[in-house]
């Protein structure tokens, strides 16, 4: 913008165009991220031996006295597959994750750095227990996967509750 205005070009483009763009951008983001937070609570919720694995290898790596952090990715192998396989697992098997080619999602791989980090971070500090029945995984379109008037209830670990209080 500033090259364009010091040699005299006209342009469409301002501060005001750039911050509407990467607010867009960043809201795309969010919601594509909760969304497969979402599916991936239901899928661990119905799956308590790969919870258990997780929590197994995370302790190993952290000691248990600290967050997981994107540094710690080279010696989660278990984790990292279960985040790969819930991507590139979808139901209707016509999803390609973050898409291809040149029209690919240009958040990749800040949307993968924050599904390691919350998923590997919320399976170490809490136990992912249903309360009640075990969520359904099903879908009603291929083109919407999404839970929809579904609440999941988690119980909190008691040494998170102990520590807060």
């Amino acid at each position: 913008m500033e090259k364009d205005k010091q040699e005299g070009l006209a342009s469409t483009f301002d501060l005001d165009n750039l911050a509407s763009d990467l607010y867009d951008l960043w809201l795309a983001g969010q919601e594509t991220t909760s969304t497969t937070l979402t599916w991936a609570c239901a899928c661990l919720l119905n799956h308590p031996e790969v919870v258990d694995e997780i929590r197994i290898e995370l302790e190993k790596v952290t000691g248990g006295n600290r967050s997981l952090s994107l540094s710690d990715k080279p010696h989660t192998p278990y984790l990292n597959a279960t985040v790969n396989v819930l991507e590139n697992n979808s139901l209707e098997k016509k999803l390609i994750p973050f898409g291809i080619g040149k029209r690919s999602c240009l958040g990749e791989s800040l949307a993968r750095a924050e599904l390691y980090l919350v998923l590997g971070n919320l399976v170490m500090e809490y136990d992912l227990e249903p309360v009640g029945e075990k969520p359904e995984i099903k879908t009603t379109t291929p083109f919407a996967i999404m839970r929809r008037h579904h609440f999941m209830t988690f119980d909190l670990c008691q040494e998170i509750i102990e520590s807060c209080f």
